[in-house]
């Protein structure tokens, strides 16, 4: 008995260690540090307008009306909650059906032969569902329908490429990813 004692009182003890250690101690120095090194990417990387939270700048965030340039699908309605893949693959009725839909958005119901020409990442989703990226090329590809929305002339449409140029950002260390430019910056940006 008095060694199931000594056991249990040493169990015990290395059960509250480990959990101050493990539970409370190394998450506190993890948020400490972070806080200290990436504030802003500690706090969700908002972006804020005139004191106020209007998004975040590493989630996608719907935008449906014409005079914006729109983000990637999502495949959980930009919810993050449920971010995730649909996993649906290139032999699914399904992802064919939601790309033939997206599509159809897009180009106002015409030819499949002009579905060709929109970039896949305006027919796809990301792998999480929330990537608040597009590569400059679907970006530029919506730029008519923004232009004709907005009623820009050809110097503002030659404007807003400019800065959907100048907001793009390059491939982290020259080599991974691809180019890319965040489309709520973009729409604030062009909301000036």
């Amino acid at each position: 008995m008095k060694t199931f004692l000594k056991t249990l009182r040493q169990s015990a003890i290395t059960y509250l260690l480990m959990f101050l250690l493990c539970g409370v101690l190394y998450p506190l120095a993890v948020t400490f540090a972070a806080q200290a090194i990436f504030p802003a990417e500690a706090e969700g990387s908002l972006v804020r307008v005139a004191g106020r939270v209007v998004g975040s700048s590493l989630l996608a965030q719907s935008f449906t009306d014409s005079r914006a340039f729109h983000s990637r699908p999502s495949a959980c309605g930009y919810g993050t909650m449920s971010s995730a893949a649909s996993n649906a693959g290139p032999t699914s009725g399904a992802l064919r059906t939601a790309i033939d839909a997206r599509a159809a958005a897009i180009d106002g119901g015409d030819t499949n032969q002009s579905r060709r020409l929109i970039p896949a990442h305006l027919l796809t989703a990301s792998g999480s569902g929330l990537d608040p990226h597009l590569p400059p090329q679907a970006v530029l590809y919506q730029l008519e329908r923004v232009t004709a929305a907005r009623g820009w002339t050809a110097d503002e449409k030659e404007r807003a490429a400019k800065t959907i140029h100048r907001l793009t950002e390059p491939r982290v260390l020259g080599i991974f990813g691809e180019e890319r430019v965040n489309i709520l910056r973009l729409n604030m940006e062009l909301g000036r």
